[in-house]
């Protein structure tokens, strides 16, 4: 079964930030789950190890045919962390490479998780910024007054939001859901129109051959009833020349009756 592979941050547990987004977005947008393949990264640098062992599995997916599409989703975190990983620049010039060091650059696609607006943080400010006005403006407030540094904000996030929230409200409806939503949609449907031509190929092949042997036996059965006929014409002038037909009124020996 071919399957579409989302390569995410976090671990693989459905409880954690990243995955549990992912999995209620898709869910959300009805796509078929039997035909996700999940594949956790931890942290981000494992992403840019081209060496990564989980590279090497996901290849052997690939050349087996059992993945047909990559989608990479991953924060774009600050700059001013890591000058050649983290960033929204640096990270999308270093997925591009890796994408590229193996291979992938046909089937694989990428989304930079982060505020719609500096392009800058984590997957919880894209959340955070979904957030109905009321909802939001309350963690924002907390995060103004509280003496956490900035490198915390994920975290002071997260927890908010989750001992806020349980369930999270997550609003896909939401303006900056869109690209992710797009992207996702876009593998599926690349598939599925894969599915669908190589079904349609398999269905147009069996009637061909059928009708091509219907063809083949009218023809032969109708050959077959001309050789007959021919064949039962040339039996009937043989004998009507040795045994010619007797004409009413005329007696063996040539006289009248």
């Amino acid at each position: 079964m071919v399957k579409v592979a989302i390569l995410h941050e976090g671990s693989a547990n459905d409880k954690t930030a990243d995955k549990k987004l992912i999995s209620s977005l898709v869910r959300h947008l009805q796509l078929p789950e039997d035909k996700i393949h999940y594949e956790a990264f931890g942290s981000k640098s494992n992403f840019f190890d081209s060496a990564n062992k989980q590279y090497e599995r996901i290849k052997e997916f690939v050349i087996a045919g059992q993945i047909d599409k990559l989608l990479f989703i991953i924060d774009a975190d600050y700059k001013e962390d890591d000058e050649k990983y983290k960033g929204y620049i640096n990270t999308e010039n270093s997925l591009k490479e890796v994408i590229s060091q193996l291979g992938f650059n046909d089937i694989a696609s990428f989304y930079i998780v982060c505020d719609p607006v500096d392009k800058t943080v984590y997957l919880e400010h894209l959340i955070l910024a979904s957030l109905p006005d009321t909802k939001r403006k309350c963690i924002e407030n907390f995060l103004e007054c509280s003496t956490h540094p900035k490198l915390n904000a994920k975290r002071i996030i997260n927890d908010l939001y989750t001992m806020a929230y349980p369930e999270p409200p997550y609003n896909f409806d939401h303006d900056n859901f869109k690209e992710l939503k797009n992207k996702c949609n876009y593998k599926f449907m690349i598939m599925n129109c894969k599915e669908n031509k190589s079904l349609t190929r398999s269905l147009s092949i069996i009637p061909l051959k059928f009708s091509h042997r219907i063809v083949y036996i009218c023809v032969t059965l109708l050959k077959n009833s001309v050789n007959l006929f021919i064949t039962g014409f040339r039996v009937r002038k043989s004998t009507a020349k040795y045994h010619p037909v007797q004409t009413s009124g005329t007696s063996r020996r040539g006289g009248p009756a």
